[in-house]
């Protein structure tokens, strides 16, 4: 009896060390990772996967499997898909303010990771930053630095900031972040909020001390910041059956439950008065007011079967539709009349066939 209780114990344990290591590598691809399994394993197996896509208020960029290479596509001028980077693993788009220029970065076989920026204005890609395991690079608003995280083989990561114009690369946060997900930089343009060691911190990239919320929480899986600073949303997970989504507003730290399940990703509309909540499976909608009403500053709206990953605006939503015989979809849905587009793969295939 003994014996079956130690072997439940190390089947819950090798279980928790499998999502935690899953969502890893799903949500922030590694040179170490890219290196060894960019060509076979599942991920070779299957022509075109959806890797990461941005978050973005007009533009798209998303990076895309495509038979071995992984590259950046956006449909910056005319709604089309069409790549823009030519290595063989580039990964994490981000936009600047203006639309105009889209950074991320490239994977290589050595070890390295390299910061691109790309310039869709003039057609110029230059590589800007050259360290070993970055990822989720970020524009702050004066668009004369980034932000980014530096991670390490111990699963841990740092907060960095990279001066543009003298390539000063700066630690942000003394603490280390265990997940990447698990910062964001909050509409102010001023203080990020990161999780670590059970707690939410906000830290000024103008110096000074970390400032920790009162609030306790599992770990984390993902935070995202409202348009207007006023709230946070955390996602995170007190056990392998208890996992939550967590509303936090700044100003009062008065904390809401919105939902009791795994969340890998969330995403405010540009307004802030729509938040999205995705599982591996399905999507779900929910409006957000500054007042609660009977209680409660959310309402459900609704699901959508799919993995949503970004808005184009409050009514329209882009969504990821997993299927296990065809290549993994890229959708716009529409909220008010419920019509969808495919953006990937036909977009994609319509302009490589030119």
């Amino acid at each position: 009896m003994k014996a079956w209780k130690h072997r439940g114990v190390w089947f819950a344990v090798i279980a928790c060390l499998a999502i935690i290591a899953g969502d890893w590598f799903l949500l922030c691809p590694h040179s170490w990772f890219s290196s060894k399994w960019s060509g076979s394993g599942y991920w070779g197996a299957k022509p075109r996967v959806l890797i990461a896509v941005s978050r973005t208020d007009g533009a798209l960029a998303v990076s895309i499997r495509d038979h071995g290479t992984v590259r950046v596509y956006t449909d910056y001028q005319d709604r089309s898909l069409r790549p823009i980077s030519e290595g063989v693993f580039d990964a994490d788009p981000a936009w600047d303010s203006s639309y105009a220029r889209l950074a991320y970065v490239s994977f290589g076989t050595d070890g390295q990771t390299v910061l691109r920026i790309a310039d869709l204005r003039d057609g110029s890609d230059k590589a800007v930053l050259k360290e070993p395991l970055m990822c989720q690079p970020l524009w702050c608003q004066d668009g004369r630095s980034m932000l980014f995280m530096k991670n390490r083989l111990n699963m841990r990561s740092i907060l960095c900031s990279l001066d543009l114009a003298t390539g000063t690369v700066t630690p942000i946060a003394k603490t280390p972040v265990i997940k990447p997900q698990a910062w964001t930089l909050l509409a102010d343009g001023d203080r990020i909020a990161y999780i670590n060691y059970g707690s939410v911190w906000l830290k000024s990239m103008r110096g000074g001390t970390e400032q920790r919320l009162p609030i306790d929480v599992g770990v984390p899986c993902t935070v995202a910041g409202s348009p207007d600073g006023r709230f946070l949303f955390v996602c995170d997970r007190l056990s392998i059956e208890e996992k939550r989504g967590l509303l936090v507003d700044l100003e009062t730290y008065e904390v809401e439950i919105v939902a009791e399940r795994y969340i890998r990703y969330a995403w405010w509309s540009p307004s802030g008065k729509r938040l999205a909540i995705a599982n591996r499976f399905d999507t779900d909608v929910f409006e957000v007011s500054l007042s609660s009403k009977c209680g409660s500053r959310v309402r459900y709206v609704t699901t959508l079967k799919g993995i949503g990953v970004c808005w184009r605006s409050d009514s329209s939503l882009v969504l990821i539709r997993p299927d296990m015989v065809t290549p993994h979809r890229l959708e716009e849905i529409d909220l008010v009349s419920g019509s969808s587009v495919t953006l990937y793969p036909e977009a994609a295939e319509s302009e490589s066939g030119k």
